[in-house]
């Protein structure tokens, strides 16, 4: 079921984009995406290579603007989908994932990332995706017995991010999320460390005896 109501979230967000999308012309940075996709390097002076290879990408048989914004619709999409996980997984169910979808599509600024293209469209995946897969590993180390650490990381990690979202909402939140996927392993694996230690004392005990 989560699969299910997760695709047809992103259905719907990239429908509306797809729809949307081109009703008016080109924004200026998008014409220079292009042209740096065209000219293609390893990192420009402002970004990095991928918005302006995927905006070149999109015209690669002609100038397009239902194409470009496609890409931007792509990614609001994905961001959907992500999102609706996300809703599962804090324990929602259909309603619950209903009503973050609702709440994705109606918030302006995510609006105006997958309405056009630029970096920021691509934070629309990434950062969902992060905090998706730091909310698991978090509650794996829960469920581990590093319900402490986990929270503690958890707690850091949620005021971080609210925080990102407010400056910038793609790169910072990024990065945090990968900073509290980096504490929550090491979490799981010292307690698994001390796990096998303890195991591996008990066993020279008893070949003692």
């Amino acid at each position: 079921m989560r699969v299910r109501v997760a695709a047809i979230a992103a259905l719907v967000t990239l429908v509306l984009h797809l729809g949307a999308n081109p009703h008016y012309g080109f924004f200026r940075d998008e014409l220079y995406f292009i042209i740096c996709g065209f000219h293609p390097v390893w990192g420009y002076v402002d970004q990095p290579p991928v918005v302006p290879l995927l905006a070149a990408g999109s015209q690669l048989f002609g100038h397009s603007l239902f194409a470009l914004r496609a890409v931007a619709a792509i990614f609001a999409a994905a961001g959907a989908y992500v999102t609706c996980l996300l809703a599962f997984e804090l324990g929602g169910g259909a309603f619950a994932a209903a009503l973050a979808t609702i709440a994705y599509l109606a918030a302006g600024v995510l609006e105006s990332f997958g309405a056009k293209v630029g970096p920021d469209m691509v934070g629309l995946w990434l950062s969902p995706l992060a905090a998706l897969y730091a909310l698991r590993i978090i509650k794996r180390a829960v469920r581990a017995g590093g319900s402490g650490w986990a929270q503690s990381l958890a707690l850091r990690w949620r005021a971080n991010t609210a925080y990102s979202f407010c400056e910038r909402a793609d790169r910072r939140a990024v990065a945090d999320a990968a900073g509290a996927l980096e504490g929550a392993v090491r979490v799981v694996l010292r307690r698994r460390a001390a796990h096998g230690a303890d195991r591996a004392a008990e066993l020279f005990v008893a070949s003692r005896a």
